[in-house]
Protein backbone atom coordinates (compact mmCIF):
# COMPACT_ATOMS: atom_id res chain seq x y z
CA UNK A 1 0.00 0.00 0.00
CA UNK A 2 2.98 2.12 0.65
CA UNK A 3 4.71 1.86 -2.16
CA UNK A 4 1.83 2.38 -4.32
CA UNK A 5 0.79 5.75 -2.43
CA UNK A 6 4.86 6.99 -3.29
CA UNK A 7 4.34 5.60 -7.24
CA UNK A 8 1.11 7.77 -7.37
CA UNK A 9 3.00 10.73 -5.37
CA UNK A 10 5.57 10.84 -8.13
CA UNK A 11 3.20 10.61 -10.65
CA UNK A 12 1.04 13.48 -9.30
CA UNK A 13 3.97 15.90 -8.66
CA UNK A 14 5.51 16.10 -12.25
CA UNK A 15 1.53 16.68 -13.55
CA UNK A 16 0.96 19.40 -10.89
CA UNK A 17 4.65 21.32 -12.02
CA UNK A 18 3.29 21.03 -15.86
CA UNK A 19 0.06 22.54 -14.87
CA UNK A 20 1.74 25.46 -12.72
CA UNK A 21 4.28 25.84 -15.90
CA UNK A 22 1.55 25.64 -18.42
CA UNK A 23 -0.13 28.00 -16.77
CA UNK A 24 2.81 30.53 -16.28
CA UNK A 25 3.14 29.87 -19.82
CA UNK A 26 -0.32 30.81 -21.22
CA UNK A 27 0.59 34.10 -19.20
CA UNK A 28 3.99 34.82 -20.28
CA UNK A 29 2.56 33.91 -24.30
CA UNK A 30 0.35 37.14 -23.75
CA UNK A 31 3.21 39.59 -23.86
CA UNK A 32 5.27 37.90 -26.52
CA UNK A 33 8.90 39.05 -25.70
CA UNK A 34 12.15 37.04 -26.34
CA UNK A 35 12.26 36.43 -22.44
CA UNK A 36 9.13 35.26 -22.30
CA UNK A 37 9.72 32.95 -24.96
CA UNK A 38 13.71 31.68 -23.43
CA UNK A 39 11.37 30.98 -20.03
CA UNK A 40 9.21 28.62 -22.01
CA UNK A 41 11.85 26.62 -23.50
CA UNK A 42 13.69 26.75 -20.10
CA UNK A 43 10.68 25.58 -18.60
CA UNK A 44 9.56 22.97 -20.94
CA UNK A 45 13.43 21.34 -20.79
CA UNK A 46 12.80 21.24 -16.99
CA UNK A 47 9.51 19.43 -17.42
CA UNK A 48 10.89 17.10 -19.61
CA UNK A 49 13.86 16.10 -17.84
CA UNK A 50 11.34 15.66 -14.62
CA UNK A 51 9.86 12.77 -16.30
CA UNK A 52 12.55 11.43 -17.83
CA UNK A 53 14.41 10.65 -14.49
CA UNK A 54 11.69 8.72 -13.50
Amino acid sequence: MKRYNLERTNLVLPFLIFKAMSILVLKFSKFRKPKALRLMTLMRLLIASIFAFE
